[in-house]
């Protein structure tokens, strides 16, 4: 698996969609775009891309409205080396499902 950082979400949807295996996104990700609506925007247009949140939010409202978009996993910051792995453990059981599927 290979890990990287983008500044641009959009860019790196349009450009790498079919080998993403899952996104950790920050809701503080980007200062021109609230991590909310871009969370909408992966769900809505790249709804199989499992998606892990990282966020020190506490704002019940927030959280609420995060699980609507049914994220795989909800990690609250400071962030521990266990529950990182494991999310990335289940985004590669999410892709081996997808290909098993496929084939």
């Amino acid at each position: 698996m290979k890990c990287s950082t983008i500044e641009s979400a959009h860019k790196a949807l349009l450009n790498s969609k079919d080998n993403i295996t899952g996104i950790f996104l920050d809701l503080n990700i980007e200062k021109r775009l609230d991590g909310l609506e871009l969370l909408a925007f992966i769900r809505n247009n790249y709804p199989t891309i499992p998606i892990s949140i990282i966020t020190s939010e506490s704002d019940t409202e927030i959280v609420k409205r995060t699980l609507l978009c049914k994220p795989q996993d909800y990690l609250i910051k400071p962030l521990s080396v266990a529950k990182v792995k494991r999310s990335i453990l289940k985004f590669e059981e999410n892709k081996k499902h997808k290909l098993n599927m496929t084939s």
